[in-house]
């Protein structure tokens, strides 16, 4: 017995149900993800001098951040895929290059040039610089959900972070006028993401596709121009606050270094991250370190490594980077010394300045930087004279304040 085929307009009635059924399953989903699409806005306050102490997270409103019902907070999604190097080591858009060498792609290079470099502005009524930087700080849990700082402990807290952070930020565009004049400097947008906890971490280091160990403490990721930083703990469950600051000015700094040079080696960008950082840790950032600072940070080297070690490839690189950061670290140190009329530091980052997108020679800045093949012993004198005499320097530095 055959079964009676339906008629025309029985079958058009029953697309005409599912249709209907589809848009209605359509417009649900599309209402609820409107609902978890709010986010937080965070105000920035003014650059005041203060001391940040420990705050322990025992002291904050909320120990540990509660997700509510209806998430109210942004949901971070990975926009980077992976890529490889030519020599086979894998890499993404939005991670650090290698630290062995620097080699942006074809894609890099031009999501590079699209970024948006607009001048900074002086005001010649108030004789100031204005629009130097946005900064944004939040803090990110439960893997995906952001908040202020303010909400996390207080809004003293987060006012002294912001505080801290931009007084030192100040003070990398005012030393980067000095040496290259502000008519060639650009604003810069810093984003910080800190994440609560160390799963937190992972989780966004594993979504933007960073290929960085989550021991690492803080990565700067060019292309997403964020910086991705782990909430640090002391042993009694306080918030290092001192850590914490080293870390978000060092992010921070490779944000307003990406904007201004783009694409620079590494002992380069490291070295410059840190000696920026240095002008918050020392209270005379000009003396360096003193030996037994330096002996931790250099993971005991004697002294700062050789100009062929530091500037050019070599494995031991990936073995050490304590020596490396710390050794690149003294070259800026050591060339921040030098008048601006000879300064080879200078001359390369006008370079950079000029082609951001883009890497610089490794042979023509190994000859910018030893032109006169004194490089390594010229680092070693000033070594020896400020850290390994570092007291005497000391008493000499404050013997020249004037007394009260």
């Amino acid at each position: 017995m055959h079964k009676k085929p339906l008629s025309t307009t029985r079958l058009l009635t029953y697309i005409a149900m599912v249709l209907v059924i589809a848009m209605v399953i359509v417009q649900v989903i599309l209402f609820w993800l409107e609902s978890r699409d709010e986010t937080s806005n965070v105000t920035l306050p003014l650059v005041i001098e203060h001391s940040v102490k420990a705050v322990k997270l025992q002291d904050t409103a909320s120990d540990v951040p509660q997700i509510s019902e209806t998430p109210t907070h942004e949901e971070f999604e990975p926009k980077s895929s992976p890529k490889m190097t030519s020599d086979g080591e894998v890499y993404t858009q939005s991670a650090p290059h290698p630290w062995l060498e620097v080699r942006p792609s074809m894609a890099d290079l031009e999501l590079c040039r699209r970024l948006e470099r607009v001048p900074i502005v002086y005001d010649e009524k108030t004789e100031r610089f204005t629009d130097l930087y946005h900064l944004e700080i939040q803090l990110v849990y439960s893997r995906r959900y952001t908040m202020p700082l303010s909400e996390f402990v207080n809004q003293k807290f987060e006012n002294k972070i912001y505080e801290t952070v931009s007084k030192h930020l100040d003070k990398v565009y005012s030393q980067y006028i000095d040496w290259l004049g502000y008519e060639k400097l650009y604003q810069s947008d810093i984003k910080i993401l800190i994440a609560y906890d160390l799963e937190t971490y992972e989780a966004l280091l594993d979504k933007y596709h960073a290929s960085t160990p989550s021991n690492i403490p803080g990565v700067y990721l060019p292309l997403e121009h964020i910086s991705l930083v782990h909430l640090p703990l002391t042993y009694e469950g306080y918030i290092d606050t001192n850590s914490l600051l080293r870390t978000t000015i060092h992010e921070s700094v490779h944000a307003v270094n990406f904007v201004q040079f783009g694409y620079m080696h590494r002992w380069a960008q490291e070295g410059l991250a840190q000696y920026f950082a240095h002008f918050y840790e020392s209270e005379n950032p000009e003396l360096f370190l003193d030996k037994a600072t330096w002996d931790a940070r250099s993971n005991y080297l004697g002294a700062p490594l050789l100009f062929d070690d530091v500037i050019n490839t070599n494995e031991m690189w990936s073995d050490n980077r304590h020596a490396l950061y710390a050794s690149a670290f003294a070259f800026i140190q050591y060339l921040s010394t030098l008048s601006k009329a000879d300064n080879p530091l200078l001359r390369i980052l006008k370079f950079e300045n000029k082609q951001p997108c883009s890497v610089v020679n490794k042979t023509w800045t190994s000859g910018a930087l030893d032109f006169d093949g004194m490089f390594n012993n010229n680092v070693l004198t000033w070594f020896e004279y400020l850290v390994l005499d570092h007291e005497a320097r000391l008493l000499e530095k404050q013997s020249e304040r004037p007394t009260k």
